[in-house]
């Protein structure tokens, strides 16, 4: 009955399949260490300000539900909770507060939501995160936050801290993708 439960819920997928593993190992060594980088290059950038703060604790939030995966072997959920903080809150905020510097992470948002969550729940959420990130890009354009204003130091390296953390976020992701079983099995058909 149960289980009849989660496959109504996420479709006609094996909830622990559908997730790999190896790719949740991926989404959790890639969102600590990118986090982590990000909170250093945002403290060595912007000090201690609200960015940096609410990097520094979305990537505890990270990391706890990251441990909760990997200590349960269970990775469907966790990966989908660290998927929706970092597409739904850490990503539109740090582009409210940097503006176009850290568009990429909008990016990045969307490639995590094609590569790790269910099938079945994958175009609502990304249509959903297209709407809320086209309402982020409209209101920061009218109302701007006081973090945007940076000099030119500060545009240089939060524009390059940006790419370089979605650069490897990216690759990181797509390559292993590309190893893996489902992909190979693809290959051997001819798609």
């Amino acid at each position: 009955m149960k289980q009849e439960k989660e496959k109504e819920l996420w479709g006609n997928c094996d909830i622990e399949k559908d997730m790999s593993w190896n790719m949740y190992q991926i989404l959790v060594n890639t969102a600590v260490s990118a986090n982590l980088i990000g909170t250093i290059c945002n403290f060595c950038i912007h000090g201690t300000e609200l960015p940096t703060i609410l990097c520094g604790v979305c990537l505890l939030m990270i990391l706890i539900i990251g441990c909760a995966g990997w200590i349960t072997q269970k990775v469907q959920l966790p990966a989908v909770v660290i998927i929706l903080i970092l597409s739904w809150f850490e990503f539109p905020y740090l582009y409210y507060c940097y503006g176009n510097t850290a568009i990429v992470y909008l990016i990045l948002g969307i490639v995590g939501l094609a590569v790790f969550f269910p099938r079945s729940m994958v175009i609502a959420s990304y249509a959903f995160t297209l709407l809320e990130y086209l309402v982020i890009m409209m209101i920061s354009f009218e109302r701007p936050s006081r973090w945007s204003n940076m000099d030119e130091i500060g545009i240089i390296g939060t524009t390059l801290g940006s790419f370089i953390i979605v650069a490897f976020s990216v690759f990181t992701m797509i390559f292993v993708l590309l190893k893996s079983t489902v992909y190979k099995g693809l290959h051997r058909v001819g798609i």
